[in-house]
């Protein structure tokens, strides 16, 4: 599976994911979908985001908000063990996220991840980790900074004992202010990491998951015609696909007629498709 991997370690910890943005990025797809729940590789991005932390926490969390009816209904019915932190009537960003979650969290650390990125290199972010410091797992060779690609976050119980549950960001009241006193534990990361921000890096990163199995990826349940063609693409549950599907999408459900051809597209629903 795609993602960060991370093993059990001897620490008392819990996992969090960032799950409450609005999506304004996501343009009429984020009208339609909450962005945690778009696939990539056949995966919901929720559902890689909750197993890439789950090897090293004790139990896990998501904060929702945009989409909160549908998110909370998802999570019930899969996740029934995760904790749900509604944040209302708006969202808290993501220390706030942490300040709100802190009677839960009771003195564990902290795995932070965002649920909608997608990144491929197997990595755990404990080794090494001294137990007292904020570390962040920062994609690429460059220095920390503001812009920097943020992969996961560790924090200790010392410092997100400190937040509150007032809108407020990680960086800003703690990376920033742990890098200035030398005291921010930066660890780098490479290999394919996509922050799925707009619909066309959720069609990059599912190219990603492609390029890292190194075929199409084709769920049991799609129907494949006798002529259809398929190459460098995604095809989801219960897709028909008769016609040519070219480094594309075809999510859960749908289908590609005959003589048609989607090429460089995800087909969402009928009548949508979002190109790259």
């Amino acid at each position: 599976m795609v993602g960060i991997k991370v093993k059990r370690n001897d620490k008392n910890t819990v996992g969090v994911v960032l799950a409450a943005g609005e999506g304004r990025r996501f343009g009429a797809l984020g009208r339609l979908f909450p962005k945690a729940l778009c696939p990539v590789g056949n995966q919901l991005l929720l559902d890689l985001a909750l197993d890439r932390i789950a090897g090293c926490v004790d139990e896990s969390a998501v904060n929702v908000h945009h989409f909160r009816n549908e998110m909370v209904d998802f999570l019930r019915l899969s996740h029934p063990l995760v904790e749900v932190s509604l944040e209302e009537p708006r969202a808290l960003g993501t220390a706030g996220a942490l300040g709100q979650l802190r009677e839960w969290i009771d003195g564990r650390s902290v795995v932070a991840t965002n649920a909608d990125a997608w990144v491929e290199r197997t990595v755990n972010p404990f080794d090494g980790w001294s137990g007292d410091v904020v570390r962040v797992l920062v994609h690429g060779e460059e220095p920390f900074g503001r812009s920097s690609s943020i992969i996961a976050s560790v924090l200790p119980w010392s410092v997100v004992s400190e937040m509150q549950s007032t809108p407020s960001g990680l960086y800003e009241i703690v990376w920033r202010q742990a890098a200035e006193r030398g005291e921010l534990d930066v660890v780098h990361i490479g290999g394919a990491f996509i922050d799925c921000g707009r619909p066309s890096d959720l069609l990059a990163a599912n190219r990603g998951a492609v390029e890292s199995v190194g075929s199409s990826i084709i769920d049991d349940t799609a129907i494949i015609g006798r002529n259809a063609k398929i190459e460098g693409s995604v095809i989801g549950a219960g897709a028909r696909i008769d016609g040519e599907v070219i480094g594309s999408v075809v999510w859960p459900g749908q289908s590609v007629a005959s003589g048609e051809r989607l090429v460089n597209s995800m087909r969402v629903s009928p009548g949508f498709d979002v190109s790259d």
